[in-house]
C-alpha cells in the first residue's frame, strides 16, 4: 500500500511539473541562447492572423524591430527565433513553426505547448 501511495504521489508531482514548467528557468534558458537573426522581409511573410479555433487567433507582427505574437484576449509577447521558421515566446515555453504550403506561402503554423500540438491556418 505504501508503494502505491508513493508512486501515486511521484506521478502527481511529475505530471504537474511537466505541465507547468518553471517560468524563470525557461526565461534563463531563452536568454542564454543566441537568437537567430531573421531578415525583416522573412518576418513580414509570417505576419498575420492564424486561427487556432473559431474566435481564438494568434496574430504575428513586427513592432519596433521585434517580432511579436498576440493571442486573442491576451497580452503581446516578443518572439525568440530558434531558426528562420521556428520561434518561441520569450516569456513562456512554447514553440511555433511557420509552415509553407505547396505554393511556397506560409499558410499555417504548428504550435507546440504543454505536451500538445495545434495547427492553425492563416486567415
Amino acid at each position: 500500500m505504501k508503494k502505491m501511495l508513493v508512486l501515486s504521489l511521484l506521478m502527481s508531482v511529475c505530471i504537474s511539473y511537466a505541465q507547468e514548467p518553471n517560468q524563470d528557468l525557461y526565461k534563463a534558458i531563452v536568454e542564454s541562447k543566441t537568437s537567430v537573426d531573421v531578415p525583416q522581409n522573412i518576418l513580414e511573410q509570417y505576419s498575420g492572423s492564424y486561427e487556432l479555433k473559431p474566435g481564438f487567433d494568434l496574430k504575428f507582427y513586427i513592432k519596433d524591430g521585434s517580432f511579436m505574437s498576440k493571442a486573442t484576449g491576451q497580452d503581446p509577447h516578443e518572439m525568440f527565433a530558434q531558426s528562420e521558421t521556428v520561434f518561441s515566446p520569450k516569456e513562456f515555453p512554447a514553440v511555433i513553426e511557420f509552415i509553407k504550403d505547396e505554393k511556397g506561402e506560409f499558410s499555417s503554423i504548428l504550435l507546440k505547448q504543454g505536451g500538445q500540438e495545434f495547427k492553425a491556418v492563416r486567415k
